[in-house]
């Protein structure tokens, strides 16, 4: 098991990926498949008040397979406070 933090440029197609393989989120939330638009907006996606240049988007690898997703933001709702949202895992990772 290994996270890691997550980078845009080299990381968007592993997202995508993840999602296209465990979409059962974004076809509850939003009744659609999860496209590559989906995963761009992963990235730069924070609560209001957050700084994305502080935040962390970080993956669980298993087995060098992204298995989990997790966004990390600081200062919302409050200075002092660190916001984790979305938490995904695909159904492989239980």
């Amino acid at each position: 098991m290994l996270i890691r933090q997550l980078i845009a440029n080299s990381d968007l197609v592993t997202v995508h990926e993840f999602y296209a393989l465990a979409p059962d989120y974004w076809q509850l939330a939003e009744e659609q498949e999860p496209g590559l638009q989906k995963a761009k907006d992963f990235f730069p996606d924070t609560p209001p008040n957050c700084d994305p240049k502080i935040s962390l988007w970080l993956g669980l690898f298993l087995d060098n397979k992204l298995s989990g997703l997790a966004e990390l933001s600081f200062r919302f709702p409050t200075a002092g406070d660190a916001y984790l949202v979305p938490m995904m895992f695909g159904p492989w990772a239980s």
